[in-house]
C-alpha cells in the first residue's frame, strides 16, 4: 500500500471511528434516556397507584364509619332486626358500589348481607376477615385474597354502647379497577397472586395477559424487570398491596413506546453518517495527495533516525507547515542526538565525581581480561578506600564529604595512565584497572600514587588529612574472572585497613577465610534465633569473706561443622554485620531468665552483662533493658553492666548520655579491662560508673612482677579515692588473692576459684565452694 493510500485510509479511518464513536455514544444516550424515562414513569406511576388505592380505602373507612354512627342501623343492630339491617347494607353498599357488605355479631356470626349468594362464600372466609377485625377498636381497611380474587375489605366496629358486632365493605379488585387505574395511571395495570403464576385481573390484553407468569418477577431483585408480552416488551414493575393479602400489583409500561422516538433518531443519523462519510472520501483524497511528497522525505529521515544516524538533515525549502514541521525535525533530531549521548554517559559515569561507573569497570574488566588471554600477559585490579571517610561526613557535613571525594577523583584522573581506568564504585570506594601490569611493577605504582592521593586536602579553611587503603588482585595469579578479581581485591583491601597500611596484595586462602566469616555471619543470625547460644557463668568472690553474691555471663557458641567458635570472633562478626543488638538482648533476656530461676529457688545472685561499644552509641538501650527486666519481674540491681574504655571512646559524648540514662535507672556501671584503654582520668571521672575491674594483663603478673604490683596497688587506691569499689580478674594464684585483699580489692575473679561454667554446673560448684567455706 503506498503512502497516499495510507494516508487516505488513515484520515477516512480516523473520521470513521469518531463518527462511529460519536453515534454509538448519541445512540446509547438517547436509549438510556429513554429507558430511565420509562423507569421513571414506572415509578411515578407506582406513587399514584397505591395514593389511589390508600384514597380508596380512606373512602371505604369513612363510608363505614358513617353507617355504623347510623342511629337507626345501631337501634335496629341492637333490637336485632336482620331485615332493617340487610336493608342498610344493601343501600349502602348500592351507595358506595360495593361487591358485598355484611354484618358479623359478637359470636363471629354473619348475621346479615347485601348478597345472600355470597354470604355462604365470606362465612367459609371468615377467618381471613377475622384477622383484620380483631384488636381493632375503630374503622380498618385492608387488601385480601378472598375465595381465589383480591378484595379490598373496609371494617368497622358497632357500638350502642358495648360493642354489638363488626360491619363489612369488601369491593373486589377486577378488570373494572384494573383500567379505572389505567386511565390514571397512564399505564397498564395487573392484579396477580405473589408468586405471580395466577392473574387476577388486568388491563392487557387477553393474550398479553397469559404472558404475566412468564417475566422473571419472582426471581428478580430489581425494582422493574424487563419483559415480552406477547409481541409487546414491557418494563413491569411489582407492588406489594397493604395487608397480608397475598396479592401484588404489576404496573407495565411499553418499552417499544418508549424507545420510539430512539429509533426514529437512529435512522436520521445513519443518514447523517453516509453522508459526512463521503465527504470525508473526498476531502482526504485531495489532501493526501498534496502531502504525501514531502511526507516521504519526512519518513525517509525518520527511518534514518531509528536507526541511530544524526548526521543528516532535511532539506525542504516549503514556507508552509510541512517546511515548518522539516526544521522542527532537524532540531528534535540534534536534541536526540545530545540527550542520547548525555543519557549514556550518565548510565556509565559517577553523577558525583564523573569517574567510570560499575557498568564500565565490568565492560573494561571484559577488555582486559580478553586482551591479557591473547597474548598471555597480567594485569592488576586495586580496590581503594578512604579511611574514616565515615567521620567526615558525620563531623564535617556531607557536602564537605563530597568535595573531598571529588578532590581524590580529580586527583585519580591526573596520575592514571591513558590505557588505565579509575572508576568510582559508590561511597568512598575507587577501582583501578592497570593494564599490562604485573604485581610487582603495580605495588611500585601504587606506592607513587599513595603520595600524591594522602596529601592534605584544603577546603576554605580546613585542612583535612586523607589516608587510603588499597587492596591489589592481579590476572590470572589471583582469578581468571572478573568477578574472582573483584571479590579479591575488595578481601585484600580490607587486610590493608586491619593492617593499618596502604596496600595490601591478596594472599591465597583469605578468599576461604572470607567465605567463612560469611557463613559465620549467617550462622550465628541463626544461632541467635534458634536458642543455639548458651551463657557461662563465672563467679566474683568476695575478697573479704568468701561470699558469692555475683557472677559474670559469657556466651559460648559450638558451631556444629565448625566446633567452638572464641567469643572475641563471632562478637567482633555481630559488631561489623550490625547484628550487635540481637546478641545484646539475646544475652540480657537469658541471664534475666537465669536469674527469676535462681530467685526462685533462693538463690541470691546477680549477674555481670558485657556491652559493646555500639550497644552504647544506641540511645533505646535503657528502655530495651528496662523491658527485659519487667518481663521477668526483675529490679535493675538484680543486674550489673560491664562496659570497656575503648567502647566509651567511640563516642564519648553519646556513651556518655547513654550510661547516665542507665544509671538513672539504678543499674551499677563497671568499667571493665581497667589499664588497657585510652580514656584519662578527667575522662574517668565524668563516666557514671560505680565499679572498676583492673584487666587480667597486670593481676596475672603482680605475684612475681613488681611493676604489675605498683600498678594494681595503685589503681586500687586511685578507685578508692574516686569512690569506686574494684573487682580484680585474672586471680589464678594463691599470692595474688592474699595481696589484692591485703590491698582492698572487693571483689575476686579468676581460675583460682572457677573457670566460666554453665549454669547446672555453676548451681553445683556454688554448693561445693559453700561447704568448703563452711569447713
Amino acid at each position: 500500500m503506498g503512502l497516499r493510500a495510507r494516508v487516505l485510509a488513515v484520515i477516512v479511518g480516523l473520521l470513521l471511528s469518531a463518527q462511529l464513536i460519536t453515534l454509538t455514544a448519541v445512540l446509547a444516550t438517547t436509549r438510556g434516556n429513554a429507558i430511565d424515562q420509562a423507569y421513571a414513569e414506572l415509578e411515578l406511576g407506582g406513587r399514584v397507584l397505591m395514593d389511589l388505592l390508600d384514597s380508596r380505602a380512606r373512602q371505604l373507612d369513612e363510608s363505614v364509619s358513617v353507617l355504623v354512627k347510623d342511629f337507626g342501623f345501631k337501634s335496629a343492630v341492637a333490637s336485632a332486626d336482620e331485615e332493617t339491617i340487610k336493608l342498610a347494607l344493601i343501600n349502602n353498599g348500592a351507595r358506595i358500589d360495593a361487591d358485598l357488605m355484611m354484618f358479623q355479631d359478637n359470636d363471629g356470626d354473619f348475621v346479615a348481607a347485601s348478597s345472600d349468594i355470597l354470604l355462604d362464600w365470606a362465612e367459609a372466609e371468615k377467618a381471613t376477615l377475622n384477622s383484620l377485625a380483631m384488636g381493632r377498636g375503630g374503622p380498618a381497611h385492608a387488601v385480601m385474597v378472598l375465595d381465589g380474587a383480591p378484595y379490598q375489605v373496609a371494617s368497622a366496629p358497632v357500638f350502642a354502647p358495648g360493642q354489638l358486632g363488626q360491619i363489612w365493605a369488601i369491593f373486589r379488585l377486577g378488570d373494572t379497577i384494573a383500567e379505572e387505574l389505567k386511565a390514571l395511571t397512564k399505564m397498564e395495570v395487573s392484579f396477580v397472586r405473589d408468586d405471580f403464576l395466577v392473574v387476577f385481573a388486568s388491563s392487557l390484553a387477553d393474550t398479553e395477559k397469559q404472558a404475566i407468569p412468564t417475566l422473571p418477577l419472582a426471581d428478580s431483585s430489581q425494582s422493574a424487570v424487563e419483559g415480552k408480552l406477547d409481541a409487546t416488551t414491557y418494563l413491569t414493575r411489582a407492588l406489594p398491596l397493604e395487608g397480608n393479602a397475598l396479592a401484588v400489583a404489576l404496573l407495565h409500561v411499553s418499552l417499544d413506546e418508549a424507545m420510539q422516538p430512539y429509533h426514529t433518531l437512529k435512522w436520521q443519523l445513519a443518514v447523517v453518517f453516509f453522508a459526512t462519510l463521503a465527504l470525508s472520501l473526498v476531502l482526504a483524497s485531495k489532501l493526501s495527495q498534496s502531502v504525501t511528497r514531502p511526507v516521504g522525505w519526512l519518513l525517509s529521515a525518520a527511518r534514518r533516525i531509528g536507526e541511530g544516524d544524526y548526521r543528516h538533515r532535511i532539506e525542504v525549502t516549503r514556507n508552509d507547515e510541512l517546511g515548518e514541521l522539516a526544521r522542527t525535525f532537524n532540531a528534535m533530531q540534534a536534541g536526540i542526538a545530545q540527550r542520547e549521548a548525555s543519557i549514556l554517559h550518565a548510565a556509565s559515569h559517577d553523577a558525583l565525581t564523573d569517574l567510570p561507573s560499575r557498568s564500565i569497570v565490568d565492560e573494561r574488566l571484559s577488555q582486559a581480561i580478553s586482551r591479557a588471554r591473547e597474548c598471555e600477559g597480567e594485569f592488576c585490579v586495586v580496590m581503594l578506600d578512604l579511611n574514616r571517610f565515615k567521620e567526615i561526613n558525620d563531623t564535617l557535613g556531607h557536602q564537605i564529604g563530597d568535595r573531598v571525594l571529588l578532590e581524590i577523583a580529580d586527583r585519580l584522573r591526573r596520575i592514571v595512565r591513558n590505557q588505565d581506568t579509575a572508576a568510582r564504585l559508590g561511597g568512598d570506594e575507587f577501582l583501578l584497572i592497570l593494564d599490562a601490569r604485573a604485581p610487582e611493577r603495580a605495588m611500585q605504582t601504587l606506592k607513587r600514587y599513595n603520595t600524591i592521593l594522602t596529601q592534605p586536602v584544603r577546603i576554605d579553611d580546613l585542612q583535612i588529612n586523607i589516608q587510603v587503603s588499597m587492596g591489589l588482585a592481579a590476572f590470572p595469579r589471583d582469578g581468571d574472572e572478573a568477578e574472582t578479581l573483584l571479590r579479591r581485591c575488595d578481601i585484600a583491601m580490607y587486610s590493608a585497613k586491619q593492617r593499618q597500611s596502604f596496600v595490601a596484595e591478596y594472599e591465597q586462602g583469605s578468599d576461604e577465610e572470607h567465605l567463612q566469616k560469611l557463613q559465620l555471619v549467617s550462622d550465628f543470625c541463626k544461632a541467635v534465633e534458634n536458642d543455639d547460644l548458651e551463657l557461662h557463668y563465672q563467679p566474683k568472690v568476695s575478697a573479704q569473706d568468701g561470699s558469692v553474691t555475683q557472677v559474670e555471663a559469657l556466651v559460648r557458641w559450638v558451631h556444629p561443622e565448625l566446633g567452638r567458635i572464641f567469643p572475641d570472633e563471632f562478637i567482633a562478626l555481630a559488631e561489623e554485620s550490625g547484628n550487635i543488638g540481637i546478641l545484646t538482648d539475646w544475652v540480657l533476656n537469658e541471664a534475666c531468665r537465669q536469674i527469676r530461676h535462681w530467685r526462685d529457688h533462693g538463690a541470691q545472685l546477680n549477674v555481670a552483662v558485657n556491652l559493646s561499644a555500639l550497644d552504647l552509641l544506641d540511645e533505646g538501650l535503657p528502655q530495651r533493658i528496662g523491658h527485659t527486666l519487667a518481663r521477668h519481674d526483675l529490679s535493675i540491681d538484680t543486674l550489673n553492666l560491664e562496659i570497656t574504655e575503648s567502647a566509651v571512646m567511640t563516642d564519648a559524648q553519646r556513651a556518655c548520655a547513654v550510661l547516665q540514662a542507665l544509671r538513672d535507672m539504678g543499674a551499677t556501671i563497671s568499667i571493665d579491662d581497667f589499664g588497657t584503654g585510652h580514656s584519662s582520668l578527667a575522662q574517668l571521672k565524668r563516666l557514671p560508673v560505680q565499679v572498676l575491674k583492673i584487666d587480667k594483663a597486670f593481676v596475672m603478673g603482680m605475684a612475681d612482677n613488681s611493676d604489675d604490683d605498683v600498678i594494681v596497688r595503685s589503681t586500687i587506691e586511685l578507685a578508692h579515692n574516686m569512690g569506686l569499689k574494684v573487682v580484680a580478674e585474672g586471680v589464678d594464684n594463691q599470692k595474688s588473692r592474699e595481696l589484692l585483699t591485703r590491698y582492698g580489692c572487693e571483689m575476686l575473679q579468676g581460675y583460682l576459684f572457677s573457670k566460666p561454667l554453665n549454669a547446672r554446673d555453676l548451681d553445683q560448684w556454688l554448693a561445693n565452694f559453700h561447704a568448703d567455706q563452711v569447713a
